[in-house]
């Protein structure tokens, strides 16, 4: 409310004003009464619905009696509770129910009419201080001397509103339009001194709607003219041309965020990947920080902020789902796909199940991508597991199985047992699956098992030490300080120890390389260490020992040949009947460097890095590698033939490789 109304001056001018005699100083009373009520229940919202809606009933159940005697009190309640004003027929019809004088009847439809033209309570009980609502009453007075003649009204009205083109703004501040107009804001006034409104957006598109709102001065159409205006035709129209061009400002705004935040992602998962590699030190990743500084200009990625390691892992998986998702739709798109299953510990010591898929693009070229890693619960790597979380894992990436053409694994019962084994299980019920051991995963356990074989016990013993050195220097980072320190003094650039394990590719050839590349600079360190120092004296007396550098060369060089197979075997593109050409001329190789002298050549034209520690490379030297050296590439031999048989349907295959073109010319096909 505009002003306080707090004066009963004002209210006692409106109850007693053409009020009958009949009305006592009580009812006078009441009616103060209920004007506080009123009052209180519109301009103090915290008073409850039942109370507003207890005066607005107490309005309609009113008696004739009443309705006689206090016309100016059912003015007054529909002037300020805003409930639609009484019209003459409805005034009549109340009074024709009951009894009255016509002076009563005349007092009630005059007092409707006044009440008509105010619509807010401080207006209604201000006029009396207001010219312009003097100004009103006094048109009413003269009104009033028309009564008895409808025609000469009528007339008076037309020429007053003629002589009014002005738009009053009131109009479109009625309970019904003014909530549209404060929503939309469609309507504007004209410019100054020109009279009427215009639409806002039907004047902006003229083509869909022919032309402007209103033309004409405006007084008097009234607000009527509004609401036709609004549920025009055209009037539609020009909504939903400016509803188009904002879902279209929208949309594109849309996408230029999703290519800001594409962008950002792609640079984030660049540099946690890169960090990750680096190993740097997870608490609150200051390097991190500089780095993103350093390298990127996106504010998103700069004002990140948030560098916990749980804050990175919500980052990550976010980014994960979205293009988990583009995959699996791309995978449902393609039709048939394959899977690669495996199972990890994570640090944690949980195991985990790890899917890969491969399916042709639209392109017909080969995708290989991650699709999922989950954990396997309590139970395990036991083969119905296995099929319960992958069955899930499918369902709920929309993958069908009815699709699935291969599961490769890394040979595990769990998963590819003859009868039990969580493939043979799924070819019950979906019997397209050929089940597939990854080929480096057959190379592994080949190299596991030759190595463990009776007759190789003492390149097994140069295996154990390999293992025991890597330990040795990655549990203390001390240690691991000090030789880098030994390999720079020494001018040799340091290669990272690590370890032979069965789970990765090549890992025994990289063990052996590393510990023979940087054996003098262990032999260095080692031999600074305090006497006290039982572990040092026990590595010292086997890696001082001439043989040790010798069975790590031959260990080398045959590896070499194994790693040169696996790391074609990683190769996307490879075809089914590439793996058995590849296995055998593995073995063919292997042959040679048994029945010649392959090795010891190699071995003697690189001993001169070791020469001065080891002494000079000579004929018994070269014995003892071939004494070393047959049984082990024996053993291989065995292996690979055992885990890589020779399977007639996968060299069929060949026909599609363009290298295998018959060239006899007397063939005809």
């Amino acid at each position: 409310m505009k002003k306080e109304i707090n004066s009963k001056h004002h209210c006692n001018s409106i109850l007693i004003l053409n009020i009958p005699n009949s009305i006592s100083e009580e009812e006078i009373e009441q009616n103060f009464q209920i004007f506080e009520e009123i009052q209180q229940s519109i301009f103090l919202p915290q008073l409850k619905d039942e109370k507003r809606k207890a005066l607005i009933t107490f309005k309609s159940e009113l008696s004739v009696d009443n309705a006689l005697k206090g016309g100016e009190r059912i003015q007054l309640l529909d002037s300020i509770v805003k409930v639609q004003v009484l019209n003459e027929a409805e005034v009549r019809k109340l009074i024709q129910s009951g009894s009255g004088s016509s002076n009563s009847i005349e007092k009630i439809i005059d007092s409707n009419k006044q009440s008509k033209k105010f619509n807010t309570i401080d207006g209604f009980f201000n006029k009396i201080e207001s010219p312009y609502k003097k100004k009103m009453y006094k048109d009413s007075d003269q009104e009033s001397e028309y009564v008895d003649n409808p025609a000469k009204l009528r007339i008076k009205k037309i020429r007053r509103n003629q002589s009014k083109r002005h738009f009053i703004p009131s109009w479109i501040r009625d309970d019904e339009f003014y909530s549209y107009q404060y929503d939309t804001k469609i309507f504007r006034l004209v410019a100054p001194g020109q009279a009427g409104i215009y639409c806002n957006l039907c004047s902006k598109y003229q083509r869909a709607t022919g032309g402007e709102y209103i033309t004409q001065p405006a007084y008097p159409i009234r607000i009527d003219g509004l609401r036709v205006h609004r549920d025009s035709t055209i009037h539609s129209a020009s909504i939903v041309k400016e509803k188009e061009r904002l879902d279209s400002m929208i949309t594109k705004d849309n996408q230029k965020v999703d290519i800001k935040r594409k962008n950002a992602a792609t640079k984030m998962v660049k540099i946690v990947h890169w960090t990750a590699i680096q190993e740097f030190s997870q608490r609150k990743i200051p390097d991190l920080i500089r780095l993103i500084d350093r390298i990127s200009e996106n504010k998103q990625l700069s004002e990140f902020g948030h560098f916990s390691s749980f804050s990175l892992y919500g980052f990550m998986k976010i980014i994960g789902e979205y293009y988990i998702n583009r995959e699996s739709k791309r995978i449902s798109d393609a039709g048939i796909w394959a899977a690669m299953l495996d199972d990890s510990k994570d640090v944690s010591d949980i195991e985990q199940l790890v899917i890969v898929v491969r399916y042709l693009d639209d392109n017909l070229n080969i995708q290989t991508n991650f699709i999922n890693i989950s954990d396997l619960g309590p139970d395990g790597t036991k083969a119905n597991n296995l099929i319960k979380k992958f069955s899930s894992i499918c369902k709920n990436l929309n993958l069908k199985l009815n699709n699935l053409i291969s599961i490769t694994s890394n040979g595990a019962s769990s998963f590819t047992g003859v009868q039990n084994g969580m493939v043979a299980q799924l070819q019950v019920k979906f019997p397209q699956i050929l089940p597939i051991k990854c080929y480096n995963h057959r190379l592994q356990s080949a190299l596991k098992d030759s190595i463990e074989d009776a007759n190789n016990n003492v390149l097994l013993e140069v295996i154990t030490t390999v293992v025991q050195l890597c330990s040795y220097y990655h549990n203390s980072p001390k240690r691991l300080q000090d030789l880098k320190q030994s390999c720079t003094s020494l001018g040799m650039k340091m290669l990272k120890l690590q370890r032979p394990t069965i789970t990765r590719w090549s890992s025994h050839f990289k063990a052996v390389n590393s510990t023979l590349h940087n054996l003098p600079a262990i032999l260095n360190h080692l031999t600074r260490q305090p006497a006290k120092d039982s572990i040092a004296k026990s590595f010292l007396a086997k890696i001082t020992l001439k043989s040790f550098p010798l069975r790590l060369f031959t260990l080398k060089i045959i590896l070499s040949e194994i790693h040169h197979t696996a790391s074609y075997f990683q190769k996307n593109g490879l075809l089914f009947g590439e793996k058995q050409p590849n296995i055998q001329a593995l073995m063919d190789i292997l042959l040679l460097m048994a029945n010649g002298n392959q090795i010891s050549i190699e071995v003697g034209s690189n001993w001169e890095l070791f020469e001065e520690k080891w002494g000079q490379f000579n004929e018994d030297d070269d014995l003892q590698i071939i004494e070393w050296s047959e049984p082990y590439i024996s053993s291989l031999i065995n292996n690979l033939t055992n885990r890589f048989p020779k399977e007639e349907i996968l060299s069929a295959f060949n026909i599609f490789n363009p290298i295998k073109i018959p060239t006899d010319p007397n063939l005809r096909i």
